[in-house]
């Protein structure tokens, strides 16, 4: 059998119409009904309302239920604290997600609002993992390697030039948050992205990307968790991007001195590799 794409887009088109629908409930609401479930199979209710406050024109949200659900059996306020407040921070980030007043919301436009649901309802999967894991499993674990790296960056350039989550100058910035923007007073800012798993190789090399399209002046710099992990053409791209060769660093003093080296040095290498 050939696979022909037009008759499999066709086929995905009309499964995605029988599986994503928008129903109006009788108080006038506008609910979006998807296949993203929670493990008692109840589906994510995700609203659907106009915002008068942006652009976008619409605004998605989950009114407050996943945190309502996690309250069950969590004290929510530990998920906002330590490492777990970390990856939090990490996964709303990504996802494009705010808090507020108790609620998860996006904002999107209609042209855009199939992408934003479907990132929307990733990210509530995501946040409601968090129930899943302890101080000990991979999830927590994984999102000490930003504690880490942060607290690695202001030693080396001192916490007053280190900034979290920079969003630069260019168009829908808020999807290519910078990681941590490092200010150096001798040359141009360096852009440091943590990679921890091959969707972060992939999603650095998207921004990376945008940044070289809109002419950002900038010096990346991404350091690896485990770059054993990565596979071979993940990590070529990657370098394609980044303009440059990609020497590997296997420990934390390796790291130190890479980053001191490159904070004012004229011959930057842009990528970094590491073991965390």
């Amino acid at each position: 059998m050939s696979l022909d794409a037009n008759t499999l887009q066709k086929l995905l088109y009309q499964q995605f119409r029988e599986v994503v629908m928008v129903h109006q409930r009788t108080e006038g609401e506008l609910m979006v009904d998807t296949q993203f479930r929670f493990p008692d199979g109840d589906t994510f209710p995700i609203h659907l309302s106009e915002c008068g406050d942006c652009d976008c024109r619409l605004r998605l949200s989950d009114e407050g239920d996943t945190f309502m659900r996690m309250s069950y059996e969590h004290d929510v306020d530990s998920f906002f604290k330590g490492t777990r407040g970390v990856l939090l921070e990490h996964i709303l980030t990504e996802g494009g997600v705010k808090w507020e007043r108790g609620a998860l919301t996006v904002r999107t436009s209609q042209e855009q609002l199939a992408k934003a649901i479907f990132r929307f309802g990733h990210t509530l999967t995501r946040v409601y993992d968090l129930t899943l894991s302890s101080c000990t499993s991979r999830p927590a674990a994984a999102s000490t390697f930003y504690v880490d790296l942060f607290e690695l960056l202001c030693l080396c350039a001192g916490s007053e030039n280190v900034q979290r989550n920079y969003s630069p100058a260019v168009p829908n910035a808020e999807s290519y948050l910078v990681d941590f923007r490092v200010d150096d007073p001798n040359a141009e800012p360096l852009f440091v992205f943590g990679v921890d798993n091959v969707d972060k190789v992939r999603l650095t090399t998207v921004k990376l990307a945008h940044l070289r399209r809109h002419k950002v002046i900038f010096a990346p710099l991404a350091i690896f968790k485990n770059q054993s992990e990565i596979p071979a053409e993940d990590l070529s791209r990657l370098v394609d991007i980044g303009g440059a060769s990609m020497p590997t660093v296997d420990s934390d003093g390796d790291v130190k001195q890479m980053i001191e080296r490159l904070l004012g040095s004229p011959g930057r290498s842009p990528v970094a590799g590491r073991a965390i």
